[in-house]
């Protein structure tokens, strides 16, 4: 058994507070500098591990 920060040492993942900081900037960027809606391109990526979004 092993903690998260050991998993995430032993499979190479950031700290959730680390993670995607480049993708959360131009989410940022995208909201608040150009006003538009946020896209949805982390979801999309996500379905292949998490399922479909509906």
């Amino acid at each position: 058994m092993l903690t998260p920060a050991e998993a995430r040492a032993r499979y190479g993942y950031a700290k959730p507070a680390e993670a995607h900081l480049d993708f959360r900037a131009r989410q940022a960027a995208r909201v608040f500098d150009d006003c538009e809606a946020p896209s949805d391109q982390g979801l999309i990526e996500s379905q292949e591990i998490l399922g479909p979004l509906s």
